[in-house]
């Protein structure tokens, strides 16, 4: 009988070091930027894998300020974001749209790509240009201005 108390646990002990073996998790070896190779012979290894990479980025080669100026010409204006959005973003939406006939999109949340941040910002370097020739140099930040106010008025809140 004792044998049996003994037993059964080694035996669940064996069928979950099995399962984790099995579909635990797999190790990566992440080079970071501007580290030799060199880096990983005398440190570990991290588990977790990259969260960004050059395969499959669609960003990547692309040439934001010449796409800007493509869109430019069609007759577009649009400016482009990324990362946590402001409480007030639908506002400021609206009144690029609606004042200025600016469109503005965001491309991705929080985690971003370095070829992402290179495209956008290209990109919006050339339609602010555009934006401040054509309206003005204090356009944008009386938009954001605007934006706020109207945010804290339909929410009741004084700013």
């Amino acid at each position: 009988m004792k044998r049996v108390y003994l037993i059964i646990p080694a035996a669940l002990m064996l069928a979950f070091v099995v399962y984790f073996r099995w579909w635990g998790p797999r190790t990566t070896k992440v080079q970071f930027a501007g580290e030799s190779p060199q880096w990983w012979k005398r440190n570990a290894v991290a588990i977790l894998p990259p969260i960004t990479t050059t395969n499959g980025d669609e960003y990547e080669g692309r040439d934001g300020a010449h796409e800007a100026s493509l869109d430019l010409r069609a007759g577009k204006v649009v400016l482009l974001g990324y990362g946590l959005p402001y409480p007030w973003n639908s506002e400021l939406k609206e009144i690029w749209k609606r004042e200025f006939d600016v469109e503005s999109r965001d491309l991705a949340g929080c985690l971003v790509t370095e070829a992402l941040v290179e495209y956008v910002s290209s990109y919006n370097r050339i339609m602010h240009a555009h934006i401040i020739e054509r309206f003005g140099s204090g356009t944008p930040e009386a938009v954001y201005r605007k934006a706020r106010t109207l945010y804290d008025e339909r929410h009741n809140r004084k700013g």
